[in-house]
């Protein structure tokens, strides 16, 4: 037996921990480490090698001593050792700390640092360390502290940071929930670092590429598995036939649950084989390089398969034929001339095999013949090799295996060979199918089996076999009756049945072998595959570049100049001029221009889904930034949020500036940025930084097309130098273009043709037909001959040249649906969707059977050699995208996409959703994608018609189908053009939303809304409720059916929310079959997305200017700040850095401009881009004795703004700026002293020519009215010429408005107004008040056609005066008025002041700012449609937006702007208003006998403008004289609510203004207290109100402020407050008791009212403790504070203790002796405020003295002494009690003494835990504490967003539950102390089990902040009470299912 050595536990730890740390830092330098852990499983081990670390031993000086060498990678055998050798001490100091451990780790890494590979990516989860410091000189980061150094998993993450030279990211060292993150974007780097000696290479290779290098690039990851089918024809029909009907339908499957699509390319079906030979080597070159796993199947028969001819002979090689030929007089040599022409053009110079599909059929056979013979003759002569002599009698199986084993290196990875033998084929030669099985040789009557082909097929064979593998080879042998394989034998189909079983095993092992390496290889770190991408994209475009040598060298001298490269370089120019390619030269030549350590990150965008996101492209950039330049990554928080993402991008630019811009420039590439999708803004340009730090250099390129976004980057650059144009090519640079694209096909053309081509470019020099061009002479050879003039001589001719000859090869119908689907989808089409949907589409699939013979009958699908034939010849028009998980073929350059839609649905003319062919397109489309694998066509076979089945790709509605969930929605409303279809399968389908919310989260879903440009109500509600729930739908997509539950009700009444109705339905099903965990509302309990108000900006005052087309706002914060907001994500773009002047204001806002003043200085910002335009010295303009400037007026971008300047003697002079060119343009004094005007107002005209301003002397008339004496002045701004001042009147003036330039109109307050013609310079009409009443003008506007609307109330003389107000229209051109409505005031209502006009919905809303109402008034009916209380404090403004039926209302005593949307109230109340009408007129035609069915009246009536509802209103009014009796009478019928309607309105009104609830024992009913009522019950099954407290006497209750259950839940005791109390004493509330049956009080009116502040029934729930103070009838208070007890039952006081303090206890608890109760919420009269009182309820023990030990106890805390006081108490037993404060300690207290006993700390360790100082929950506040029913566990809820569970026994920490991202603000556990719920205020709520407590089982968010959490015994039900910010309190209830039995 060994002898053993003994180890003890403590040293087989340490031991094992630091061999796995040695192994890890070896895995991370790139070392073979298997084996160097030992495994250790007991304490005794026997004397065997024990294998140790290299690193250690590399690194250690004992070793040195032993002779080896440091660094190197073989193994060693001296690092192997046993028991028996002496070691040096030093070798493994086991009884070393943990410190000297770290030091010595530093050492050692720091040694070997040279040598480090520079990107290894740790594992970024969880970490338990608190800081990591600072870069070293090295670059190395060291970790300073471990808070847990026995944690071998923390200490390996703190090795592998250290080792990378990654800095850690300091948002993942907090422990965050599952969160889970949307799969399109880019993830941090994951888990799976790649392990073993190819480790160092591959993190060298990633920095490498990361760093710009586009050399030696890796291959793309494959997202197919495309396996190249080979094997002779006709005898292996039948299984070719089974491995298409039976193996493919499993591989497709198999492969879609892998996120992978499947082909199988058969090359043989419909070919010729000089077609198939030309471009066979290109399939099996893209199935090697695309497929992950098996690239290559071949299928052996008996026969070796037909020779076939060679496709190129070299010069040598035909000379030889032909002398051998012609000396052995071979009969037809002459064919060797005729079938091969020498071509010249191809730098081989070989003899090309010409097509012989026209020639006749025994031609083939002959030159076949000739070629062997001579090559027979010649090699047996000597004059040709043996292995040369097989290329000449070669198979196409032999010729297509001998490509693939040239491709690969490894065969035995993708490669499978399946032999069938038939057994007894020699005897049946005769058989007239004979031939097709095996090779025979017939001599007259007789046969033979060929001897030659049979060895030839044997060798081949074994070949195979040895090249493959065995077991990659599988042979069958089957017996032979006559016909071949006959699928009705039993043992064929046997036979076929085992080969499709060993065909899909042996498939599916290669395909999981292969994933297994790309996972390992690229899943880690996504963003290594999009950036190769773009190198890849870089690369060819790299080398296809010429020409343009002079923009090369303006980039440089760009890139030189420091002033021009503090700002971004934009190259425009045309469509296809060459801007990508000049980008890819850029970033090659960057290296040279600024160094070798230059940095180039180069994105084309569009290429990939992710470049085609800004907020993901900007994400993308800053992690490859952050991986090269060792910088902290930006947070998960900025993700979602592209303003965010764009500020953390310029931070990160400045940051790279100023520590490694010196070192190591960055130099950034955005191509084409033009294509951004324009979601979150992207249009606007705000993410493109308008400043580059120094040694950071951006270019840009965009179209030049174009013109919106150039001139939104000409004011974000502000440098005209920093625009190149990129035109054509020069006629310098054409020869050199033809030569260099000419060598990418390895061609070249004769100079003749050459000639012709010059000339043809050199009329049009364009890129792209240039390049259309060379790819035409291409294909030229030597004897081509072209002639002058024959070329296209436009781009779009030379294409349609191209596609005529695909026309001519694949089929008019093939290649025009082909080049349709690929133009009309997004980023193109994957192969395999494709060849699908070609199958799908009949005429196709007709066209292919009618000249190709298919293989089998019963199935059909597209030949995918033609597509892969249409591809091949259109590779240089294609290019290869990645989007949805899926490799895309797509147009190379977006004018081929344009050209193709011009060429076949003329799209140049006519839309492309007018298009019948485009719509046939996107119907294929459709089917193809709603398709479960089973689509059935019609065609015309044999003379019949036959139905088929069309094997295409399956597409299930799963997450991992992201390609359909991004593509349905629009295929399906582009074909239908209604929103019906698209709202029923997606938009409105429950099972689409859930799947889409999984695939690509909340915002992808929401991006299928904008694709619906019409109003309807279910999409807008189901488009509103994503919205609310979007914060939910982030935490987990799966929250769509609580969230459904909790937010929507079924409305039955309209049938319009039939849909959604529907969705309630399938969210029902969907919670019932559901097996997680969940939190499901009972009824509907969160706020409903119907609600007109939909957004809600706190903080926010006042909304000066919404810039409609982006949402942008520019808002004033409480603090007078101006900030730009972006309303529709509620979130801050930038601040604008003033703050509002409340007096002269200075900030002016139009068309996303902003102008900001101050006293000295002008400002012009674009809100859009972010930046500002402009920015002017005011020192010129004020002059030295101004005292005071304000604004004037602007034009309408600011280009010229008008100031009006102040002295200290009242003289006013106007200037006008050019603020771009900090100009002075106009000097006017406007002061008369004589009539004392003064300027009032002024605007400019659009062009800024004239200046139009108003003068105004303001006197008191006679009747002590003021009265505005006013002059109209026009002055001619470029030459300060006055053209004329116009006396206008004299009355009190209220606005005057520029109608059109030519227009001025001046609105008075007595509703006049007088129009003044600017050009003429004179009054052109005046109108007068339309009444004879005197009226004020309160706001009046212009309409989109000039008209004037105006809000009037009536001038009020006499108090007694009916107060009206009216809107009345005034048409300009005629002068007619017209009365729109008229209301009379109440003498309590206050008058409107605030109008807007929603003209194409002929609405108005008027807002009444002191009572904050808003109405919305229909003009046509007269009607107010809808009245809501906007604000609880006053209006102070109104903005409409671009959708009529929205505006945005202001309140800055509320501080809040909210939004508004009326469309659902309108529609609703309109469509009421027509049924009624319609309904009246119906009874009115049944008297008469006439039933006419009458069309209801469509909402397009009202989009007309206000002016012409006039006629219309006219014509309404007089058609209904007659029948306003029969209206009225309809409209005072109430239409009876339905049963539903009724529950849901009663369980609304009980829900709001919850205060407190209990649950009964027994689980069914809720007792929920409110603010606005007496108590109600609730059932939970059902969540209906089944029953309400009634109150003593009528109107003596009106709130409960507490509710419990007593005497075994047949009692409900609270505590209820009158209209008195509630609003004079608010902390005094009546006691009293109902019957939980009857809702009944129990002790009548007869029983002594009894008042409190606090109570708590006893532990018994016989008895209740009552707080009381009583007071007179004036307020006054009457007694001191008392203690009662009372007994429930017979209501009489047991106890009672009266305390000589003014103390107000508002919640209390009773002590487990029921002798004391302790309170912890105390609101003090006269005297400080205390938090813990202890209050003695025995009467002989009182001492008349209240005991406070709270205020008695004071702690040390540094050198400052602070008074305790408690945030949150908790009973305990023994009579303790437990009390928190502001720090998070847990203070244990004895109730009696009132004795401090210690602390609870949750550091076992820590000895002295009397010591007050102890605290938890990183010192933050505890907000609420309970213990379990059993008093054994304790749980905390704290604001350092986390929970603790207390054993109370051990007094030990059992858990921490970290899982919120907000404060904890209340806590539950269940009766068995098994489920711990939590509410945070991050507005969820997390149930956790203690079995798993690491994670929530569920979490559900409630939409507001929790303060009252409770579960049910049966853990079946949870109730929550809580409010959002301002918001009224609700009431909650959830059902908690499917939790696991424990």
């Amino acid at each position: 037996m060994a002898a053993t050595t003994q180890f003890s536990k403590e040293d087989r730890e340490k031991m094992t921990k630091r061999c796995v740390i040695h192994s890890e830092l070896m895995m991370l330098h790139g070392h073979d480490v298997t084996g160097y852990l030992p495994p250790l499983p007991s304490l005794e081990r026997p004397t065997t090698a024990i294998r140790l670390p290299r690193v250690w031993l590399y690194n250690n000086p004992a070793m040195r001593q032993l002779g080896h060498r440091p660094g190197s990678r073989r193994p060693i055998q001296s690092a192997t050792t046993t028991t028996t050798r002496s070691l040096p001490a030093t070798l493994l100091p086991r009884e070393a700390s943990q410190s000297t451990y770290v030091s010595y780790v530093r050492q050692v890494i720091n040694a070997r640092l040279p040598e480090r590979p520079a990107s290894c990516v740790a594992k970024m989860t969880s970490i338990n360390y608190k800081k990591i410091s600072a870069v070293e000189p090295e670059g190395l980061i060291q970790p300073k502290k471990l808070l847990r150094p026995e944690s071998v998993a923390d200490f390996r993450v703190v090795t592998e940071v250290v080792t990378s030279g990654l800095r850690m990211p300091k948002h993942t060292l907090r422990r965050r929930g599952n969160v889970k993150l949307n799969e399109n974007a880019i993830p941090e780097p994951g888990d799976n670092v790649p392990r073993g000696p190819d480790t160092g290479r591959w993190n060298e290779d990633i920095l490498r590429v990361l760093k710009g290098d586009i050399n030696d690039l890796p291959p793309p990851i494959p997202t197919s598995v495309r396996i190249f089918l080979s094997g002779p024809l006709p005898d292996l029909v039948a299984e070719r036939r089974a491995l298409e009907n039976s193996a493919c339908p499993q591989l497709r499957q198999h492969c879609q649950s892998l996120g992978l699509e499947f082909q199988l390319v058969d090359v043989k079906w419909g070919q010729t084989e000089d077609v198939l030979l030309e471009t066979n080597r290109f399939e099996l070159l893209k199935c090697s390089r695309v497929s992950l796993g098996p690239s290559l199947v071949v299928l052996f028969g008996d026969r070796y398969g037909p020779t076939c001819l060679v496709p190129e002979l070299t010069v040598s090689d035909m000379e030889l034929l032909l002398r051998v030929a012609e000396a052995n007089a071979i009969a037809n040599r002459q064919l060797l001339m005729e079938c091969y022409a020498l071509d010249e053009n191809d730098h081989s110079g070989l003899y090309k095999l010409q097509h012989l599909s026209v020639a006749p059929s025994d031609v083939k056979q002959q030159l076949l013949e000739v070629v062997q013979r001579t090559a027979d003759i010649a090699m047996k002569t000597g004059k040709m090799s043996p292995d040369r002599r097989k290329e000449f009698i070669m198979s196409d199986v032999e010729f297509e295996m001998a490509e693939y084993l040239k491709q690969t290196k490894v065969p035995g990875l993708g490669a499978l060979c399946f032999i069938r033998r038939l057994g007894g084929l020699a005897d049946s030669l005769r058989d007239p199918l004979i031939p097709q099985y095996i090779d025979i040789l017939r001599f007259n009557k007789d046969a033979r089996i060929d001897g030659d082909y049979r060895m030839q097929r044997d060798r081949l064979i074994l070949d195979v076999k040895s090249e493959f593998g065995i077991g990659n080879c599988k042979s069958r042998e089957v017996a032979w009756h006559g016909a071949g394989v006959e699928t009705e034998r039993p043992e064929h189909s046997d036979y076929l049945a085992a080969l499709v079983a060993d065909f899909v095993n042996n498939v599916k092992v290669l395909i999981d072998r292969n994933r297994q390496e790309w996972t390992i290889k690229h899943r880690y770190y996504s963003l290594f595959t999009e950036v190769v991408r773009h190198a890849r994209v870089c690369a060819r475009y790299w080398n296809t570049f010429t020409g343009q040598g002079q923009l090369l060298a303006a980039v440089q001298m760009y890139l030189v100049d420091r002033q021009r490269h503090t700002r971004p370089l934009v190259l425009y120019g045309g469509a296809g001029c060459g801007k990508t390619a000049l980008v890819s030269a850029i970033a090659r030549n960057g290296s040279q221009w600024l160094g070798d350590t230059c940095v180039p990150v180069v994105r084309y965008i569009g290429t990939s889904q992710q470049s085609s996101d800004v907020r993901l492209l900007m994400l993308s950039i800053c992690l490859q930034i952050c991986s090269v330049y060792n910088v902290d990554p930006p947070s998960e928080e900025h993700w979602e949020s592209g303003t965010r993402m764009a500020r953390q991008l310029q931070s990160l630019l400045e940051l790279v500036s100023r520590h490694h811009g010196k070192k190591r420039p960055l130099l950034l590439l955005l191509d084409d940025i033009d294509q951004l999708l324009t979601a979150e803004r992207a249009d606007t340009l705000f993410w493109l930084p308008h400043e580059c730090p120094p040694d950071v250099y951006i270019i840009v390129s965009i179209s030049a097309s174009n013109d919106v976004a150039i001139k939104r980057l000409q004011r974000k650059i502000q440098l005209s130098g920093n625009f190149l144009s990129v035109n054509h090519f020069v006629d310098a640079d054409l020869s050199d273009v033809i030569q260099r694209s000419l060598e990418k096909y390895g061609r070249q053309i004769s100079e003749d043709q050459t000639e012709v081509l010059l000339e043809a470019v050199r009329r049009n020099p364009h890129p792209l037909y240039v390049s259309i061009l060379i790819h035409q002479a291409a294909s030229w050879q030597s004897h081509t001959h072209v002639e002058a003039g024959t070329l296209p001589v436009d781009m779009e001719e030379a294409f349609r040249q191209v596609l005529r000859g695909l026309d001519e090869d694949l089929g008019t119908e093939f290649v025009e649906t082909a080049l349709l689907y690929m133009s009309l989808l997004p980023y193109g089409v994957s192969e395999v969707e494709l060849c699908d949907v070609m199958t799908v589409s009949g005429k196709v699939l007709q066209e292919l059977v009618r000249y190709y013979e298919p293989m089998h009958t019963s199935v059909a699908t597209v030949c995918r050699r033609l597509v892969e034939k249409l591809l091949h010849r259109l590779a240089d028009f294609l290019i290869e995208r990645h989007s949805d998980k899926k490799t895309l073929i797509g147009w190379r350059h977006r004018i081929y996409r344009t050209m193709c839609l011009n060429i076949y649905l003329g799209f140049a003319e006519a839309p492309l959703s007018a298009s019948q062919k485009a719509r046939q397109c996107y119907r294929h489309l459709m089917q193809l994608f709603t398709n479960d694998g089973a689509v059935r066509k019609l065609i015309e076979h044999a003379g019949r018609t036959i139905e088929v089945e069309c094997h295409v790709m399956p597409q299930p509605s799963v997450p991992d189908n992201i390609r359909k969930c991004t593509l349905l929605p629009s295929l399906i409303y582009n074909y239908h053009q209604q929103i019906g279809p698209l709202k029923q399968q997606c938009l409105c389908n429950f099972r689409w939303l859930l799947t889409k919310l999984q695939a690509a989260s909340v915002n992808g879903a929401l991006l299928d809304f904008q694709l619906v440009d019409t109003r309807d109500p279910e999409v807008d509600l189901v488009r509103e409720f994503l919205m609310q729930a979007r914060s939910a739908l982030k935490l987990d997509p799966c929250s769509l059916m609580p969230q459904l539950r909790g937010c929507m009700t079924r409305i039955t009444r309209d049938s319009f929310h039939a849909l959604t109705n529907a969705m309630l339905d399938a969210c029902d099903t969907a919670v019932v079959e559901t097996t997680r965990c969940m939190l499901v509302p009972v009824f509907t309990c969160f706020p409903s997305p119907s609600a007109p108000c939909k957004t809600k900006l706190w903080n926010l005052v006042d909304m000066l200017y919404l810039e409609r087309s982006s949402n942008l706002a520019v808002v004033k914060t409480k603090e007078g700040n101006v900030e730009v907001w972006d309303v529709d994500n509620r979130e801050m773009v930038f601040s604008l850095g003033v703050t509002v002047n409340r007096v002269t204001p200075n900030v002016f806002c139009s068309e996303s401009t902003v102008l900001t003043m101050t006293a000295h200085s002008l400002s012009v910002w674009d809100i859009e881009c972010g930046t500002f335009t402009a920015e002017m010295d005011l020192t010129e303009a004020r002059g030295p004795a101004a005292s005071s400037v304000s604004h004037f007026c602007h034009t309408r971008l600011f280009d010229l703004v008008a100031l009006l300047i102040s002295d200290d003697d009242f003289n006013q002079t106007i200037v006008v700026l050019q603020p771009a060119e900090r100009l002075v343009k106009l000097r006017l004094a406007e002061f008369d002293v004589k009539d004392e005007f003064f300027p009032d107002s002024a605007d400019f005209t659009s062009d800024g020519r004239l200046l139009v301003f108003v003068k105004a002397r303001s006197e008191v008339a006679e009747n002590d009215q003021n009265i505005d004496f006013v002059k109209v002045h026009i002055v001619d701004v470029e030459t300060g010429e006055r053209l004329g001042a116009i006396p206008a009147g004299s009355k009190k003036l209220h606005a005057v408005m520029l109608k059109n330039d030519t227009c001025l109109v001046v609105a008075w307050q007595d509703c006049s107004f007088d129009l003044y013609d600017v050009t003429r310079r004179e009054i052109a009409r005046q109108v007068e008040a339309p009444i004879s009443n005197p009226v004020i003008i309160q706001s009046c506007q212009l309409t989109m056609n000039g008209d004037l609307v105006a809000l009037t109330t009536t001038k009020v003389t006499n108090p007694l005066q009916q107060r009206s107000y009216s809107i009345w229209f005034w048409d300009t051109e005629d002068e007619r008025s017209m009365q729109l409505l008229s209301r009379d005031c109440d003498p309590e209502e206050e008058e409107p002041t605030h109008l807007v006009v929603l003209e194409t919905i002929q609405l108005v809303v008027l807002a009444t700012p002191l009572t904050a109402v808003l109405s919305v008034w229909d003009v046509a009916s007269k009607q107010c449609l809808h009245s809501v209380k906007a604000h609880t404090q006053v209006i102070d403004r109104v903005v409409p937006t671009d959708n009529p039926y929205r505006l945005y209302t202001c309140s800055s005593g509320e501080g809040l702007i909210k939004l508004w949307d009326f469309y659902e109230i309108i529609s609703k109340a309109q469509d009421t208003n027509t049924r009624r009408r319609i309904s009246s007129a119906m009874r009115r035609r049944e008297k008469e006998g006439i039933l006419k069915k009458l069309k209801p009246a469509t909402r397009a009536k009202r989009r007309k403008s206000v002016r012409f509802a006039i006629e219309e209103a006219n014509e309404e009014v007089e058609d209904d004289e007659g029948r306003e009796g029969d209206i009225s009478e309809e409209e005072e019928e109430e239409e009876e609510l339905t049963e539903e309607e009724k529950v849901y309105n009663e369980q609304q009104s009980c829900l709001l203004y919850a205060t407190t609830g209990v649950i009964t024992a027994d689980g069914r009913f809720v007792v929920v207290g409110s603010d606005r009522a007496l108590p109600v019950v609730w059932a939970t099954d059902s969540g209906r109100v089944v029953g309400h407290m009634s109150a003593v006497s009528s109107g003596t209750d009106v709130a409960t402020a507490w509710v419990s259950l007593a005497c075994d839940d047949s009692f409900v005791v609270g505590l209820t407050m009158g209209p008195r109390t509630r609003n004079d004493y608010p902390y005094i509330y009546r006691y009293q008791v109902w019957s939980l049956e009857t809702g009944q009080p129990v002790h009548g009116t007869s029983a002594r009212e009894i008042f409190a502040t606090a109570a708590v029934v006893a532990d018994d729930q016989e008895r209740i403790v009552l707080t009381s103070i009583d007071y007179d009838s004036l307020g006054n208070r009457k007694s001191a504070l008392t203690v009662r007890v009372i007994e429930i039952r017979g209501n009489h006081v047991v106890q009672q203790v009266t305390y000589g303090t003014l103390a107000v206890p508002t919640e209390i608890q009773l002590s487990e002796d029921q002798l004391h109760v302790v309170t912890n919420d105390i609101q003090m009269v006269g005297e400080p405020s205390a938090s813990i009182w202890v209050l003695c309820i025995d009467p002989d023990k009182v001492d008349e003295k209240t005991r406070q030990p709270a205020n008695e106890y004071y702690f040390e805390q540094g050198n400052k002494h602070k008074e305790y006081n408690a945030t949150a108490t908790a009973m305990l037993a023994n009579g303790l009690a437990l009390a928190s404060g502001l720090n998070g300690d847990l203070q244990v207290w004895d109730i009696a003494t009132c004795d401090y006993e210690g602390n609870l700390y949750h550091d076992p360790k820590v000895q002295d835990t009397k010591n007050p100082s102890l605290h938890n929950h990183d010192n933050k506040p505890i907000n609420h504490m309970v213990v379990s029913s059993d008093g054994r566990y304790l749980l905390c809820g704290a604001s350092d967003n986390t929970a603790s569970l207390w054993d109370l026994e051990d007094e030990a920490l059992v858990h921490t539950f970290a899982g919120h991202s907000g404060s904890v603000t209340r806590v539950a556990v269940s009766h068995d102390s098994h489920v711990v719920l939590t509410a945070s205020s991050d507005l969820t709520v997390c149930v956790w089990h203690l079995k798993s407590p690491e994670k929530p089982i569920c979490r559900l968010y409630i939409h507001v902040t929790a303060t009252e959490l409770q579960i049910s015994k049966d853990k079946q039900t949870v109730i929550a009470i809580g409010a959002s910010r301002n918001e009224p309190s609700r009431f909650m209830m959830f059902k908690l299912i499917n939790l696991k039995k424990e």
